[in-house]
């Protein structure tokens, strides 16, 4: 049995050395493995990070396809001043010739001296409508406030006193007083206040109405003491009455009954 014993200690060692060898093999296979997905897991997990000499190293060209082309840095040439001057005009012409049918714009009086208050474009006979309503308008308004026909010499000078300060209202006033009434209107109450009002009225309408000027001053020097009036006239009536028979001898009323006029206004 010892010699027994002692044959199969050999063996027995040498089936541990076999065992412990492949044992040890199995574990050489298996450590590659784990290394292989360590390292799968550990390159998803972090980011791809690129060394300066890949960086640095040309794309490599797969044949068939194209490679790009590097883009080259431009460097803006300097312009000169001619060059841009040129350019300027050139911009400023092609603009203008862009569009040849375009209105300038107006300035702010042209504009409203084109549009009304509604905006809408004034035409030039509207504008002479426009003035011929608006002086109907006047005339309408200065019958409307125009004093009553005056009885005696104190309604006349009341009546003056209303329209003195405007010459119109003024003129259509002594108008509407029919000159064969004076005598009967100022009897002997005209003094020079009234006769001053009468020649300022006349004066305006002598040129559209010579004739009644002249009745109206024939009418004027017959009423009681316009003879001392008459001498008494201040410069700045008698100036006013040359006026008028200035204006009716260039008329068609008669000369002598012009210079008749002349002589009793010592004109």
């Amino acid at each position: 049995q010892q010699q027994q014993q002692q044959q199969q200690q050999p063996q027995q060692a040498r089936r541990k050395i076999q065992v412990e060898e492949a044992d040890s093999d199995e574990e050489d296979d298996a450590l590659p493995a784990t290394t292989a997905t360590s390292s799968t897991h550990s390159t998803r997990a972090a980011p791809a990070t690129s060394s300066p000499q890949a960086a640095k190293a040309p794309p490599t060209a797969t044949p068939g396809a194209s490679s790009p082309q590097t883009a080259k840095p431009t460097t803006a040439t300097p312009q000169s001043p001619h060059s841009a001057t040129a350019a300027a005009l050139s911009d400023s012409s092609s603009s203008s010739s862009s569009s040849p049918c375009q209105p300038q714009q107006q300035t702010g009086w042209q504009q409203q001296e084109r549009e009304g208050r509604s905006g809408a474009v004034v035409q030039p006979h509207k504008v002479h409508e426009a003035a011929a309503a608006k002086a109907a308008a006047a005339i309408a308004a200065l019958s409307s406030r125009r004093p009553a026909a005056p009885k005696n010499a104190v309604d006349f000078q009341n009546a003056c006193k209303l329209v003195s300060s405007d010459l119109h209202a003024l003129a259509d006033y002594v108008q509407s007083i029919d000159p064969s009434q004076y005598p009967a209107i100022f009897k002997t109450q005209m003094d020079n206040t009234c006769l001053s009002h009468m020649l300022r009225g006349l004066q305006q309408i002598v040129k559209d109405n010579p004739s009644f000027t002249t009745n109206a001053l024939q009418q004027l020097s017959s009423v009681s003491r316009f003879s001392m009036l008459a001498a008494m006239m201040p410069k700045a009536d008698k100036a006013i009455v040359r006026e008028m028979l200035g204006a009716m001898e260039a008329s068609s009323i008669n000369q002598a009954v012009v210079q008749d006029l002349r002589a009793r206004f010592k004109a």
